[in-house]
């Protein structure tokens, strides 16, 4: 069995983001970087296969070249080989544009399973996996939250969906599924992981290498502007109420009925 699993590379969750001058995007300097969340899960879900069935765990990723920290990791926890295009006319923020140039890396290697995040901790748009899926021609699964494999060709996924509700469906391969952070518990990178990972294959490609040109890149996300970024304004604000608790009670009420509206 050959998986292809997707990663991302996001700021440190518990660093306070500032904006470039041009409000384009956050200042990188000085930041720390972590794989996304659900990414994590997926290379856990993508290992546990590879252990039941054997097979090759392929790790691949869109970004400039610091990401080869995190599929450094990714090759750490136990990932066969690693591929990463890094290439600055890849528009970074376009989920299109990166889900293109994934699949044309997973095209010639045609993978039995593609394993993603639910979403990026850090644009959130969670629509790679789709794209991806579209330009295989494989199905689509998003919400996973277990599975099981039964046998090399077949997956029993269960999805969470909206209001608590779970469903549980059988899908031949090849399929995309976009992992939501919980499916498991993702393993720690032993020392001999780490060391072995120095020896593993991790390549590094540009667009010309995918038979790929900016002008391929062009799609539905060229009828979408990046405007910018702003830093959320706080509006939190603490009230106290006194009096008697007859009267906090119904001054309490009207607040809820008439400034939150929750009632």
């Amino acid at each position: 069995m050959k998986i292809a699993v997707c990663v991302k590379q996001v700021p440190n969750r518990d660093y306070t983001l500032g904006l470039t001058p041009d409000g384009q995007w956050v200042r990188e300097e000085g930041l720390a970087w972590e794989i996304n969340e659900s990414d994590l899960y997926g290379i856990e879900a993508a290992l546990q296969l590879r252990e039941r069935w054997g097979g090759e765990v392929l790790a691949v990723a869109v970004g400039p070249e610091r990401m080869t920290e995190a599929l450094r990791k990714a090759l750490a926890m136990g990932c066969d080989r690693a591929v990463l295009v890094s290439d600055p006319r890849i528009p970074l923020t376009f989920p299109y544009c990166v889900g293109r140039v994934l699949a044309a890396v997973l095209a010639p290697e045609r993978p039995d399973l593609v394993i993603t995040g639910i979403a990026s901790e850090d644009l959130g748009f969670a629509q790679t996996a789709g794209v991806i899926a579209e330009w295989l021609g494989y199905e689509s699964l998003p919400l996973v939250i277990g599975l099981e494999a039964p046998q090399p060709d077949r997956l029993y996924i269960r999805q969470e969906l909206e209001g608590g509700v779970f469903d549980e469906v059988e899908v031949e391969l090849p399929a995309v599924l976009m992992i939501q952070s919980g499916a498991n518990q993702p393993r720690y990178a032993s020392l001999k992981g780490i060391m072995a990972a120095k020896k593993k294959p991790l390549d590094i490609r540009r667009l010309e290498d995918l038979g790929l040109t900016p002008d391929d890149l062009r799609g539905p996300h060229s009828r979408l502007e990046w405007l910018g970024m702003e830093v959320p304004v706080q509006t939190v604000r603490v009230e106290f109420i006194t009096g008697a608790p007859d009267e906090i009670a119904d001054r309490l009420l009207e607040k809820l009925r008439k400034e939150a509206r929750v009632l």
